[in-house]
């Protein structure tokens, strides 16, 4: 953007052309890694992927990769290896929860929550930046609770309100 002259007319057209292309390529490993994932999930798998040996196994991965990604991998690496991680485990322990409406919903959101969740965290960044400062500038079992939950439960709503519309539940 140095290039470009602050003064002259396509400065911030460019500009907000560069912040969409910089979130499309934030976001296009995970939504890519999802539809691949989400394709692999809709085929026969066996039983493999739902023992409680897979279940065991992705919980390690997840819990090792939080623990040494990111001194060791790059961060959008390092993210990817643990969100997935931990979305694999939730799926691998799908089998064992009981039947119930809003684990049935959920499920249901599943993959749409994933998807939106990055716009949502940033959204809740502001919110809780602007609004609640303390929980923003401390890290504690509070904060990371107050954050996590606030971005989970608006991401599940706003996707299940998304699922009632038809043309739009084709595509979550």
């Amino acid at each position: 953007m140095q290039l470009i002259p602050q003064n002259i007319l396509v400065y911030q057209p460019v500009r907000i052309g560069l912040v969409y292309l910089s979130w499309a390529i934030r976001c296009l490993p995970y939504f890519a890694i999802a539809l691949l994932v989400n394709q692999i999930l809709r085929q026969n798998i066996g039983r493999w992927f739902y023992s409680r040996a897979t279940a065991a196994t992705l919980l390690v991965i997840c819990i090792l990769a939080n623990i040494f990604a990111e001194q060791t991998l790059p961060q959008a690496v390092s993210e990817i290896l643990i969100a997935y991680s931990l979305l694999l485990f939730g799926i691998a322990i799908s089998k064992y929860l009981p039947n119930n409406d809003y684990i049935a919903n959920l499920g249901a959101c599943s993959f749409g929550i994933y998807l939106i969740h990055p716009f949502i965290k940033s959204a809740v960044d502001i919110l809780l930046a602007e609004f609640f400062p303390q929980i923003t500038k401390s890290v504690s079992i509070f904060s990371m609770s107050v954050y996590a939950i606030s971005s989970f439960l608006i991401s599940w709503g706003f996707i299940s309100l998304m699922q009632r519309q038809k043309f739009i539940a084709r595509y979550i």
